[in-house]
């Protein structure tokens, strides 16, 4: 068995555990905050961790500009005369009168939040006791709300006791696969639930020894869990069995998630049995990411994946109508043997003829040249462009686009909540109302796009460019990426302007397409120029009226 425990706690240390500077600094001030409130907040009592910073589970931001919460509950002597948004009020009042926390407090529904801006905020959680119950209070209706207390961190930390501390390292890691592949979306506390319940009462550490045994017996058991509940379950709080943390999700979210658990459960077993250590390396890299081991180490395993590929990508487009063609397109052997070399994630349904799964992407933009770097090479990852990402994706080959291309999704909601961050409509990202990918304009084209083609430079870049925009936002994307085509009808028109600045090149058959693809002309857009040729001298014949 291929473990690489070295690998796990150097990449652990590395890129999923807070930064020990930023971890000090929150507790100087969360240390300080406590101290404030415990001299001067009438009614105070005590107070004590909560979520992910109690458990020990808070992970780096996905950004190093990123900002962090954590919680802080307050417990404060019940008073009859006061209301539920009284006490959240007299936390407010109380920070607020210290010129320390004058330009950060701020209330909420639930909390005070003090925020320290681009570092971290602290939740500050009023919290009461009444006949033996702890409330929270609910500033907006004014009426408590009933809450464990420390219960399910008493919970959590006594499984993860049985795993000698592993348990929070694999809760880590799993929240860390949430922030950065963003194949899917759970709930801090709900994960962590599924997670703690993974873990059984009466056994001992003998599935725990290390974090990737740890993991591993973590996620087959929450794939097993999940696998046998095509319906959403409740998944309740397990010290207060009332509430149901799914009260958020829905089946299509449910669902989904359940599909990536069952991708990520088969992902991991597989690198975690490979007996061969540096093609075990490989298969975790491309789980965590390029952090993940010694790329120096890759060197022999390099020749079991694709070799890198350089495209000319094409340009996205996008308009609010949307028109699907019917028809069938088989897939030749090879194309599924290169569909498993180049993109091992995503699975060919033959039943279906569809094409569904995670797109590993790793890829670098040369603004320079114009050109697309596929692949994981030291060439392409040297690029201050490269990005390494992935996204869950459905390929329908009976569905075809404007273009005669099978028509694509991206299935995870990731490119919606995208254009919400950037204030933006999804048809700025190139998306079709129903959700499909506006890939680009082909429309003269009668030339067979290969498979491979078909991925490099048309879904390849696409997703480059969603992944750029997370990264860096919409208009770093059109600043510094390829050129886009104009929404509708104008788009078109520019689209049929590329195609006459073509045909004007007056190139041979053999001759270098004029558009830069490195194809010879006769593969690439000689076809598209004689139609458009075609078109414009039955134009110029019809009679006028």
């Amino acid at each position: 068995m291929t473990r690489r425990v070295n690998d796990f706690n150097e990449f652990m240390s590395k890129h999923v555990n807070l930064n020990p500077s930023r971890y000090e600094r929150l507790k100087r001030s969360d240390k300080a905050v406590s101290e404030y409130l415990r001299q001067n907040l009438v009614g105070f009592r005590r107070t004590e961790r909560q979520g992910s910073y109690a458990l020990g589970t808070t992970i780096r931001p996905v950004r190093d500009t990123d900002e962090y919460d954590v919680d802080r509950l307050v417990y404060v002597e019940c008073d009859g005369s006061k209301g539920p948004k009284d006490y959240i009020d007299d936390v407010y009042r109380c920070l607020k009168a210290n010129g320390n926390y004058t330009d950060k407090v701020q209330r909420n529904t639930r909390c005070v939040t003090l925020n320290y801006a681009g570092k971290f905020k602290i939740d500050v959680v009023p919290c009461i006791t009444v006949n033996g119950n702890h409330f929270i209070c609910n500033r907006r209706t004014n009426k408590p709300e009933v809450t464990d207390g420390t219960g399910f961190r008493d919970w959590f930390n006594n499984k993860n006791r049985i795993t000698n501390g592993n348990l929070k390292l694999v809760t880590r890691l799993l929240k860390y696969l949430r922030d950065h592949k963003k194949t899917f979306t759970a709930p801090s506390v709900l994960l962590t639930t599924l997670i703690g319940n993974a873990v059984y009462d009466w056994e001992d550490d003998a599935r725990f020894k290390t974090v990737p045994d740890a993991l591993l017996t973590v996620i087959l058991r929450i794939n097993k869990f999940l696998q046998s509940r095509p319906t959403m379950p409740e998944i309740c709080n397990p010290a207060l069995p009332g509430e149901d943390f799914t009260r958020h999700w829905d089946q299509d979210i449910y669902s989904h998630f359940r599909d990536m658990v069952a991708s990520y459960a088969r992902r991991i077993e597989d690198a975690y049995t490979d007996g061969d250590e540096k093609r075990s390396v490989r298969k975790w890299r491309d789980l965590f990411g390029d952090g993940f081991g010694n790329l120096s180490a890759m060197t022999d395993a390099a020749a079991t994946v694709a070799a890198p590929r350089v495209v000319k990508p094409s340009k996205p487009w996008a308009t609010t109508s949307v028109q699907r063609a019917q028809g069938r397109l088989n897939l030749r052997q090879a194309d599924l043997e290169w569909l498993a070399a180049s993109f091992p994630n995503l699975r060919y349904d033959s039943d279906a003829n569809i094409i569904a799964g995670e797109l590993e992407l790793r890829a670098a933009y040369d603004g320079e040249r114009g050109k697309l770097h596929i692949g994981s090479d030291d060439a392409t990852m040297g690029m201050d462009s490269y990005l390494s990402d992935s996204f869950s994706i459905r390929i329908e080959l009976d569905s075809l686009d404007q273009n005669g291309c099978p028509t694509v999704h991206e299935v995870g909601g990731r490119h919606a909540r995208i254009a919400d961050r950037e204030n933006a409509a999804t048809i700025d990202l190139h998306f079709f109302p129903d959700g499909a990918c506006c890939l680009g304009l082909q429309l003269l084209s009668d030339r067979r796009t290969t498979l491979k083609e078909f991925m490099d430079e048309m879904v390849v870049p696409f997703f480059y460019r969603l992944s750029y925009t997370d990264v860096y936002g919409l208009g770093a994307a059109r600043e510094f990426l390829w050129a886009e085509y104009s929404h509708g009808d104008p788009g078109v028109r520019e689209y049929l302007s590329d195609i006459a600045d073509i045909a004007r090149q007056g190139q041979g058959r053999n001759d270098p397409c004029p558009c830069g693809s490195g194809r010879k002309y006769k593969q690439c857009h000689l076809g598209e120029v004689g139609r458009f040729n075609r078109a414009q001298g039955a134009n110029h014949a019809a009679p006028k009226h």
